[in-house]
C-alpha cells in the first residue's frame, strides 16, 4: 500500500484511494439529433474528431452496462475559425435512457450538469450510477470533441466466490447480484451508487452476506460498521431509525460468524453495551418494544403502523437475540443475561394475525413462528404480492428453510429475471412483478410510448420515476442465497472451521461452486445420478471440518 504522507507530508489525514480507476469506450450511439458530424467517431479510442454545430444538437452514449463515476470529455478547436475560447454544454446521467432523456432527479445526487467546457482540454465531470449519457451542444457554436468515455471507479476485488448450474438464467442472477454489490463497494458500502451515496445499515445486512460469498472477507465490511458507529451521536439510532440500529447489531454478530474476527469484535464491546442499554430503555417492562418516532421495516410495508408495530416487535426479539450472543461470546456474564431476560419478555408478547410477508418472515427469524408454517400460510400463497428486492432475501430464507427450494427458484428466476428481461445489468432498489417486459419498454431503449417507462411511470414510496435506484445494493441477496441453499454451504462454527454442507438442487440438474473463507476456498460440486440422488464431490481447505 502506497503511504499517501510520502507525497502529501504537510497532511497528516491524508489516505490513498485504494479503488481502481478505468476509462471506458462508450458501446453504442443510442441517438443523435442535429447537424453533428462524424458521431460514430466517438465509438473510437482513436482520437477522431465528431462535431457538434448548433444549440440543441445532442447525442446519447451507451456504455453497454451500470458503470460507477463520471465521464471525462476531450474538446479540440471550438467556432468555425477556432476564434472560441469555451461553450456551454449540457450533461445528463442515465441509469435508463428514459432518465437521461428527462430531467433526473438531483436529490441525493447530481445527474443533470451545465458546464462551460474549455477547448483545447480534457475535463472530468459527475460522480454517480449511470450506463447512458447525453451530452447537449447550448451555443451555436462549433465544438470539436476527440473523445467522451466513462470514469469507472470501483475497489479491486476478486471474486473468489462462483456459482454454475444447470440453469444459465441463474447464473446470470448470480453474477448481477455479486456486480450490483461489488459496485456498492466504494469509499464504504454504499446504498446505491446513483442516490443514497452513504451507508445505511438496512442495506448492509444482506450485502456483508453477499460479500461474504462472493469476495470473502474484505476491510469495507468493518470499515462500513465503524463508520455507522463512529458517526451516530451517542445516545442516537443509527440513520435515526432504531430498526436499523438492530440490523447493525444483527450485522456485526453474522460478520463475525463469516471471519471468526474476535479482535475486531472485542473492539465494539463498549458500542454494544451503548446499544443495547439504548434497546433496553425503550422495552417496557411486558417485552412490548417502545422505539421512537422514526418507525420503518421495509418500504413495501409502506407506513402501515400496525404491520411496522409487529415488524418492530419481531427485530427487538432478534436484535436482543444477537446480544445476548454477542456478549457470550466476549464473555460479558452480566450484559448476557440482561439481554437473555428481556428477549425472554420480547419474544413472548402476543402476536397478532397478519398476512404480510415482511413480518412473517421477521418472526421467523426471531423463533418467534416456524419456518414450514410461515410458507405454507403466508409465503408460498401469491409469492409476488409485497415481494421487495431487500425482503426478498429474507423471504427466500424461510422458504429454504422450509425446504421450498422449487418454489424459491421460481421466485428468483420470474423476480430478478424479470429486471434482466427489461435490459438491467444491476438490480434495482425496488421491482414488482408486473413491471414486465410484455408492459414495459427496455431501459436500454428510446420509449416510443407502445409500452410503458419502467423508470418514469413506475415506484413508489422514496423510489418514485426517475428518482429509483436502478444499482441497489440490497437487492443483490441471490449472490448469498444460492451459496448458502443451493450449494448448501454455510459455517457450522465462526470462521468456517467446522462447515455444513447441504446441496438442495430443487428442479437443477447440477451445481458447482465456490465459498472464500478465512481457512481458504471451499469447492464443491453435486449432480443427480441416475435415480435422481445428489452426489457430491466437496473439497475444503485444511484444518476445515465438514459436519451435519
Amino acid at each position: 500500500m502506497i503511504d499517501a504522507k510520502k507525497y502529501w507530508p504537510k497532511h497528516t489525514q491524508a489516505k490513498k484511494d485504494e479503488r481502481l480507476r478505468f476509462e471506458l469506450m462508450p458501446e453504442k450511439i443510442i441517438c443523435s439529433n442535429g447537424a453533428i458530424e462524424n458521431a460514430q467517431n466517438l465509438l473510437n479510442n482513436d482520437h477522431s474528431i465528431c462535431k457538434l454545430v448548433n444549440t440543441g444538437d445532442y447525442i446519447v452514449l451507451d456504455f453497454g452496462e451500470e458503470i460507477n463515476g463520471g465521464i471525462s470529455i476531450e474538446t479540440w478547436w471550438m467556432g468555425v475559425n477556432q476564434e472560441h475560447e469555451s461553450a456551454q454544454m449540457r450533461i445528463r446521467f442515465g441509469e435508463s435512457v428514459s432518465e437521461c432523456m428527462s430531467a433526473p432527479t438531483s436529490d441525493h445526487g447530481w445527474h443533470d450538469e451545465i458546464h462551460t467546457m474549455p477547448r483545447l482540454a480534457k475535463q472530468e465531470f459527475g460522480l454517480t450510477g449511470f450506463r447512458f449519457v447525453r451530452i447537449d451542444l447550448l451555443e451555436d457554436k462549433v465544438v470539436e470533441l476527440r473523445s467522451i468515455k466513462a470514469v469507472a471507479l470501483e475497489r479491486e476485488l476478486d471474486y473468489k466466490g462462483s456459482f454454475e448450474s444447470s440453469d444459465e438464467l441463474l447464473n446470470q442472477i448470480w453474477k448481477v447480484s455479486a456486480r450490483t454489490v461489488h459496485l456498492c463497494c466504494q469509499d464504504y458500502l454504499l446504498d446505491g451508487i446513483k442516490r443514497d451515496r452513504l451507508p445505511w445499515v438496512g442495506d448492509v445486512h444482506p450485502q456483508a452476506h453477499v460479500v461474504a460469498y462472493a469476495f470473502g472477507d474484505i476491510d469495507i465490511i468493518q470499515e462500513t460498521l465503524d463508520y455507522l458507529a463512529n458517526t451516530t451521536p451517542k445516545g442516537e439510532w443509527m440513520n435515526w431509525h432504531s430498526s436499523y440500529t438492530i440490523w447493525w447489531i444483527i450485522s456485526l454478530f453474522d460478520w463475525y460468524e463469516y471471519t471468526a474476527n474476535f479482535e475486531y469484535l472485542k473492539s465494539k464491546h463498549d458500542i454494544l453495551v451503548e446499544y443495547a442499554e439504548l434497546l433496553m430503555k425503550n422495552i417496557d417492562e411486558t417485552g412490548r418494544e417502545q422505539l421512537g418516532e422514526v418507525r420503518f421495516i421495509d418500504w413495501s410495508i409502506g407506513k402501515d403502523e400496525f404491520l411496522i408495530d409487529e415488524g418492530l416487535q419481531a427485530m427487538t426479539v432478534l436484535g436482543m437475540k444477537s446480544l445476548t450472543s454477542l456478549f457470550d461470546l466476549l464473555g460479558d456474564a452480566q450484559m448476557s443475561a440482561r439481554c437473555k431476560a428481556v428477549h425472554d419478555k420480547a419474544i413472548k408478547v402476543d402476536m397478532a394475525e397478519t398476512d404480510s410477508k415482511q413480518v412473517n418472515s421477521l418472526r421467523c427469524m426471531a423463533g418467534m413462528l416456524e419456518a414450514d408454517s410461515v410458507n405454507e400460510k403466508y409465503l408460498s400463497v401469491d409469492p409476488f404480492k409485497d415481494l421487495s428486492t431487500w425482503f426478498g432475501y429474507y423471504i427466500l430464507n424461510i422458504r429454504a428453510k422450509a425446504g421450498d427450494i422449487d418454489g424459491s427458484l421460481d421466485v428468483i428466476r420470474k423476480y430478478w429475471g424479470g429486471m434482466l428481461e427489461l435490459g438491467a445489468t444491476s438490480f434495482w432498489e425496488h421491482y414488482d412483478i408486473n413491471w414486465s417486459a410484455d408492459k414495459f419498454g427496455r431501459i436500454d431503449e428510446i420509449q416510443t410510448g407502445e409500452k410503458g417507462d419502467v423508470h418514469a411511470d413506475c415506484g413508489d414510496h422514496c423510489f418514485v420515476g426517475l428518482r429509483h435506484s436502478f444499482c441497489h445494493g440490497w437487492a443483490g441477496g441471490p449472490a448469498a442465497w444460492l451459496g448458502q441453499n443451493i450449494l448448501g454451504v454455510t459455517p457450522a462454527e465462526p470462521g468456517f472451521k467446522k462447515v455444513k454442507v447441504a446441496p438442495n438442487l430443487g428442479d437443477l440438474d447440477y451445481a458447482k461452486g465456490t465459498i472464500p473463507t478465512p481457512m481458504g476456498i471451499i469447492e464443491v460440486s453435486h449432480s443427480k445420478n441416475d435415480s435422481g440422488e445428489v452426489v457430491s464431490q466437496i473439497k475444503v481447505p485444511d484444518g476445515v471440518e465438514i459436519v451435519n
